[in-house]
């Protein structure tokens, strides 16, 4: 279950892809299902390229579902990539 508090219910999954076993070097992910049609809607895969920035300020403060305010706080992006595309 979610702990973010949002007004609609995002489905979203992360994790880890393994890039190198013998370094142990990962590479975070974060999947948002499209929230229109997910079945059929095309995939799209956004990589961070901002040195120093984490991968999160993209998705807070760019593209993703939520965005946070002027108050420090967690609301829904009006529009977003993940309406259509997953």
């Amino acid at each position: 279950a979610s702990k973010l508090k949002t007004s609609k219910p995002v489905k979203s999954f992360s994790g880890y892809l393994t890039v190198d076993e013998k370094t142990n070097s990962n590479l975070f992910f974060w999947f948002f299902p499209a929230q229109e049609n997910p079945e059929n809607a095309p995939v799209f895969l956004y990589v961070n390229e901002r040195p120093g920035t984490s991968c999160l300020a993209a998705i807070f403060l760019d593209n993703g579902p939520f965005t946070i305010n002027e108050n420090n706080e967690l609301t829904d992006r009006n529009s977003s990539w993940t309406q259509t595309n997953s």
